[in-house]
């Protein structure tokens, strides 16, 4: 279902170049059977993720050959897994909460 949506929304605005799929803000992964068994083969939870975004990466690129997916570092995903690694359309940008910066910015 979300590949077809990504897939609607490139569609839908030819000069979209960058899509963005992320994780909930929120600090509970999912603890289904399925993804906590990538999760452990994985060692962190960004591997659910990142092979989530690496299928719809996949057939993105059948069809929108310049569109980058993006992705965020953030939270229970900061920890880079273990053997999935980005396709070369996929960007994995990190979102550090937690550093001094965002001390600086929110006061």
């Amino acid at each position: 279902e979300m590949t077809r949506v990504v897939l609607a929304r490139l569609a839908s605005d030819p000069g979209a170049t960058l899509i963005s799929i992320r994780q909930n803000d929120w600090h509970r992964p999912c603890q289904c059977e399925r993804c906590a068994a990538v999760a452990a083969e994985e060692g962190s939870q960004a591997g659910p993720l990142l092979r989530f975004v690496n299928a719809i990466a996949a057939e993105v690129a059948k069809k929108f050959s310049e569109a980058w997916v993006e992705t965020l570092a953030y939270q229970y995903t900061r920890t880079a897994p273990l053997k999935v690694r980005p396709r070369s359309n996929v960007v994995v940008r990190p979102c550090s909460i937690a550093s001094p910066r965002a001390r600086w910015v929110t006061g």
